[in-house]
Order: structure tokens, then sequence, then C-alpha cells
């Protein structure tokens, strides 16, 4: 397999004129709506089979589903009404498998499954597991085990097994009685699961391949600081190589953490970030680019390749300035459609849908599936900015052991070719070429150099293979350097 030059990052984007940083940081506004509610919570999103895309937001009156496939002019679907008026309304947290999304809040007993078969029409299939729990705080799906994890119910933390019956959710277990195992929220992949145990301020790292008998690897302290006694310990996100653990903490001051888990037995902790005077909540990742919600200091965009040192790369604040107290603003933050725009709620202002300029992949254009999909480009090893030597990009959904051909361009097109189109301009173009591994996948080393002239550049790609004696071809993909 043949690697890019160097440099070659460095021709693509001289040639392109540098763009305007978008105030505050990276990050425009598409969209911004409401749908009446007093207040709202947690998002998430869905892209359906046939591409489009959605928000699903946790509003006081119900889960709000609203489609984003124009992000400058987002739609509301429907509203599944809440089904109660409990002030714990606001207080509603969603994850998705396959179809369908699940729904639950401080006060609603079980998980509510909605079916998104069809996007246009979603079907509230009702409540499951509500004699089990009379209330729940989050809910988290490991997509490579199809488990679902309630956490924060008044029974404990349940594991429920959406491969087997996404609509019924057969119970595989539950963990946790007391505030030393109250599991707050939990992040789960590759038997291996991270407990936030908020209020005694420890993360637990647990080996969860038994649902019925889970049993501990390590416990940490999240960091904090003072006049804290603990860390509020909220959730935890790990990078897809198990090296890095990220942690936040729910409380003034406390802080978001960096750890090293190539040993999950001695988790290391490497460095902590945290905005005086402020609150953080979730922190959800790609590659090594984490994406922070930070209530009333919005959104706060982290490389950590560097894990001794995190560097701010984007930034979008929702909040109007006029609250006293800390607890407003930016709930929560989605950062996985598959275009790339990314999803915000604010508790007061409801979902704002934002495009990062530089540092993250966004995606335009329709791509051709072959056997396994619609072929893909994600960063990894860091985000993309001036002097990121670690930066990588990760090929996939190629057939195994079949050509590829990567082309980088520093322009759009819209070209059509045998059965694909072509997405990047051709006149200016670099290709790479080579052959997919037996999983269809493929790493490719992609340093920038340290070349503040580089700073705000564009780079187009496109990823195009062979499937069944026709050619398959990713959607474009377009990042921004990160000055």
């Amino acid at each position: 397999m043949h690697h890019l030059h160097t440099s070659l990052l460095a021709v693509v984007a001289a040639t392109l004129p540098l763009t305007a940083q978008n105030p505050p940081q990276n990050m425009t506004l598409m969209a911004n709506m409401t749908n009446g509610a007093i207040s709202y919570a947690s998002v998430w999103g869905y892209t359906a089979p046939d591409g489009r895309e959605f928000a699903v937001v946790g509003a006081y009156n119900g889960t709000w589903i609203v489609e984003t496939t124009n992000p400058a002019n987002p739609v509301t679907i429907t509203t599944i009404p809440a089904g109660s008026t409990s002030t714990s309304n606001e207080w509603r947290e969603m994850t998705s498998y396959g179809n369908y999304i699940y729904s639950v809040s401080e006060a609603q007993a079980g998980v509510r499954v909605i079916d998104m078969s069809n996007p246009s029409t979603p079907v509230d299939k009702g409540l499951v597991h509500s004699a089990d729990w009379r209330n729940c705080h989050s809910i988290h799906c490991d997509p490579e085990a199809g488990r679902i994890y309630p956490c924060g119910t008044n029974t404990g933390m349940w594991i429920l097994d959406a491969a087997a019956n996404p609509l019924t959710l057969p119970s595989l277990g539950k963990y946790g009685s007391g505030n030393s195992t109250y599991v707050h929220e939990t992040y789960c992949r590759r038997n291996k699961g991270y407990f936030a145990h908020v209020y005694v301020g420890t993360l637990r790292i647990a080996n969860i391949s038994n649902p019925a008998a889970i049993t501990t690897i390590a416990t940490v302290q999240t960091p904090f600081q003072s006049p804290l006694t603990q860390g509020w310990t909220h959730n935890a996100w790990v990078t897809d190589d198990d090296k890095l653990m990220v942690t936040t903490g729910e409380d003034l001051n406390a802080k978001f953490g960096v750890y090293d888990i190539t040993s999950p037995a001695t988790p290391v902790l490497k460095s902590t970030y945290y905005v005086a005077g402020q609150i953080g909540h979730d922190a959800f990742g790609i590659g090594r680019t984490i994406f922070l919600s930070y209530y009333k200091d919005g959104v706060h965009v982290l490389d950590v390749s560097n894990p001794t040192s995190p560097k701010r790369i984007a930034y979008f604040d929702t909040s109007n300035g006029s609250w006293t107290d800390p607890w407003h603003g930016d709930w929560g933050v989605y950062p996985y459609s598959d275009s790339g725009i990314v999803y915000l709620s604010d508790i007061e202002n409801g979902l704002y849908v934002l495009r990062m300029d530089a540092g993250h992949m966004n995606r335009y254009g329709v791509g051709t599936a072959g056997a396994n999909g619609v072929p893909r480009i994600q960063f990894d090893g860091a985000s993309p900015m001036v002097g990121a030597s670690a930066l990588e990009l990760r090929l996939s959904k190629l057939d195994p052991y079949s050509p590829y051909a990567l082309v980088v361009s520093s322009g759009q097109a819209s070209v059509p070719f045998q059965n694909i189109t072509v997405h990047v301009d051709l006149n200016n173009a670099a290709v790479l070429t080579g052959t997919a591994d037996a999983n269809g996948k493929v790493t490719v080393p992609l340093p920038v150099p340290n070349d503040p002239n580089l700073g705000n550049g564009k780079v187009y790609m496109q990823l195009v293979g062979t499937s069944g004696g026709s050619l398959t071809a990713s959607r474009g993909h377009w990042f921004g350097i990160v000055p």
C-alpha cells in the first residue's frame, strides 16, 4: 500500500484562499428552533436508510423529532407526548439501535420505544419495563453488542438485549444499589463498561462480558477543583483503540479528565481541563476529537491527541449570558450524524444545528453502496489541525481485499461517471491507490505540516472502490484545517 506524501496535504490546502474563522471558533450556526416546550434536555440523532437525517430532542413535552436533511431548514416531524406532567419531564434522554429510538426520563417508568422505520411517521410503540423501575436518568446503547443500558433508575442500571428483540428489550441483568454503585451514566464497548458514580465522584471500569455477573477492573476518583470535595463524575467516553478515556464532572469547577487506560486495571490521569465558574456535562468523541457540553459556556470541541495537553479547536455558546447561576444553556451535543452536522440542545433555547468549519469531517452528495455499504472516511489519531503529526484517515466499508482509490482535491464537483458520481474536482487532485484488508478497512497516515499558512484551508476527498464488478464510492468529504 502506498501512502500520501507528507507535503501533499500542504499543496492541496495551499491552493485555496484562507476562510475567515467563524465566531466564536470554527463553528457556524445553521438553524435554531423550538417546539414550544418550556425546557429541553438531551439530544440524539438518527439517519434513515435512505440517508435522511433527524435530530431527536428530549423536550419537556415529549420526544421531539426534527428532520435536518437540509440543516439550514430543519422541519419538525412530530413530538411523541411525554405522558406525564411532572417537573422531572425536563430530564429526558434518548439513544437508538437499528430503526428504533429509546426515550427515558426521571418522570417516566420504563423505556419508550419509537419505531423510525418510516421516519416521516414515527410510531410510538409504548413503554417496556415500566414495572421494573419508576424513573430513569439516562440511557446508553452499545451498538456492537446490541445492548441497551438504562441508568440512574430507582432499581439500578439495567442491561437489555436489543439485538434479541428491539421492541421488548429482554433483560440480561442489572447492576448497582446505593450511592457507591449508583450508575448515573455509562459507556460500554468491547466487553467493558465505564460507570459514572456521580454521588461519590468515581469512575468504575468493569468487565461486562457476563451482564449477570459484572466485575470491577478498576475504580478511580475523577478530578475536581477546590472547594469541591469530590468530582461529581457524570460520564465517560473511550477511544476505539481503548487507549484513552475521558471523564466529566457535573458541578462548579469539576474537571474534564484525560486518562491513559492502556492498562485498564491502572488508569493514569494525564491531564485536566475546566472552565472556572462553569459546569461540564457530557463528553462524546470521534477519534481523538471530544465534544464537551458545558452548560452556560456552550460546547467545547477538544483535541486530545496529546493527552497531556488538551487543545480546544472549536467552540459555540448558546447561552444568552443573563443567567446568574450556571445551570442553564447547553445540555447535550450529538456529533455523529453522517453528514457531519452537529446537534446541540439548549435548556432554554431548544435545538441548534451547527456546522464545523474546521477540525471535523463533513459529507455531501450521495455515495454508491457496495456489498458492505457506502465507503467511508473518518479521522483518528488527531484532529486535522496545523502540526497534527498523528493524524490518520480510517477508510472503511470497502470489500475485503478490494482495490481502492482515495482522491484528494482542492475543490468540489458533481460529475456522473459510470454508475457513481465524482464529488471532487479532478483538475487539482492527487490519487492514492491500494488494497483493503480482510475487513474492508485501511489506515492512511496523513500528517499535517506545521505550517501556519495551512490554517483554515479546505480539503476535499472521495473514496472509490469496486464491488461485484461495479464501482462503489463514498459521499464527498470535506474538512477545514484548524490553525
